[in-house]
Protein backbone atom coordinates (compact mmCIF):
# COMPACT_ATOMS: atom_id res chain seq x y z
CA UNK A 1 0.00 0.00 0.00
CA UNK A 2 0.99 3.28 -0.93
CA UNK A 3 1.72 6.33 2.59
CA UNK A 4 0.10 9.73 1.95
CA UNK A 5 2.12 12.77 2.47
CA UNK A 6 -0.05 15.90 3.04
CA UNK A 7 1.88 19.82 3.26
CA UNK A 8 0.40 22.64 4.30
CA UNK A 9 2.61 24.83 1.22
CA UNK A 10 1.07 27.32 -0.95
CA UNK A 11 4.50 27.30 -2.88
CA UNK A 12 4.47 23.41 -3.47
CA UNK A 13 0.51 23.22 -3.93
CA UNK A 14 1.36 26.02 -7.22
CA UNK A 15 4.37 23.35 -8.43
CA UNK A 16 2.65 20.64 -8.38
CA UNK A 17 -0.84 21.80 -10.00
CA UNK A 18 1.50 24.33 -12.79
CA UNK A 19 4.30 21.38 -12.98
CA UNK A 20 2.16 17.96 -12.85
CA UNK A 21 0.43 16.22 -15.76
CA UNK A 22 -2.88 17.37 -17.00
CA UNK A 23 -5.57 15.83 -15.29
CA UNK A 24 -7.93 14.66 -18.11
CA UNK A 25 -11.04 13.90 -16.02
CA UNK A 26 -12.77 12.87 -12.71
CA UNK A 27 -10.97 11.68 -9.99
CA UNK A 28 -12.53 8.06 -8.84
CA UNK A 29 -11.83 6.57 -5.02
CA UNK A 30 -12.99 2.99 -5.31
CA UNK A 31 -12.89 1.14 -2.00
CA UNK A 32 -12.41 -2.64 -1.58
CA UNK A 33 -13.66 -4.49 1.52
CA UNK A 34 -10.58 -6.73 2.39
CA UNK A 35 -8.03 -5.17 0.67
CA UNK A 36 -4.71 -5.69 3.23
CA UNK A 37 -3.50 -9.49 3.92
CA UNK A 38 -4.84 -8.60 7.78
CA UNK A 39 -8.66 -8.55 6.02
CA UNK A 40 -8.49 -4.56 6.22
CA UNK A 41 -10.56 -2.15 3.45
CA UNK A 42 -8.21 -0.84 0.93
CA UNK A 43 -8.92 2.60 -1.82
CA UNK A 44 -7.32 3.25 -4.50
CA UNK A 45 -7.69 7.09 -5.97
CA UNK A 46 -7.66 7.48 -9.55
CA UNK A 47 -8.03 9.82 -12.48
CA UNK A 48 -6.77 9.87 -16.30
CA UNK A 49 -4.15 12.46 -17.34
CA UNK A 50 -3.26 12.86 -20.24
CA UNK A 51 0.39 12.41 -21.74
CA UNK A 52 1.37 13.54 -25.09
CA UNK A 53 -1.96 13.50 -26.14
CA UNK A 54 -2.78 10.13 -24.78
CA UNK A 55 -4.87 9.38 -22.00
CA UNK A 56 -3.70 7.56 -19.39
CA UNK A 57 -4.85 6.75 -16.26
CA UNK A 58 -2.75 7.35 -12.43
CA UNK A 59 -3.12 5.73 -9.37
CA UNK A 60 -2.60 6.08 -5.68
CA UNK A 61 -3.82 2.88 -3.58
CA UNK A 62 -3.87 2.96 0.28
CA UNK A 63 -5.45 1.77 3.24
CA UNK A 64 -9.02 3.39 3.78
CA UNK A 65 -7.79 3.74 7.82
CA UNK A 66 -4.58 6.17 6.60
CA UNK A 67 -7.10 7.61 3.71
CA UNK A 68 -9.58 8.45 6.61
CA UNK A 69 -6.67 10.07 8.72
CA UNK A 70 -5.53 12.11 6.05
CA UNK A 71 -8.70 13.46 5.57
CA UNK A 72 -9.09 14.22 9.53
CA UNK A 73 -5.92 16.14 9.34
CA UNK A 74 -7.58 18.44 6.56
CA UNK A 75 -10.33 18.74 8.89
CA UNK A 76 -8.32 20.07 11.81
CA UNK A 77 -6.66 22.64 9.56
CA UNK A 78 -9.94 23.58 8.12
CA UNK A 79 -12.36 22.97 10.99
CA UNK A 80 -15.06 25.40 9.57
CA UNK A 81 -15.79 23.01 6.34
Amino acid sequence: MEQFIIKFDDAEFDRLVHSGLQQAGPVTIAVKDIATEEGRPGAVISFPVAIDGVVHQAQAVTTVRLLVRFLEALKVRYPDL
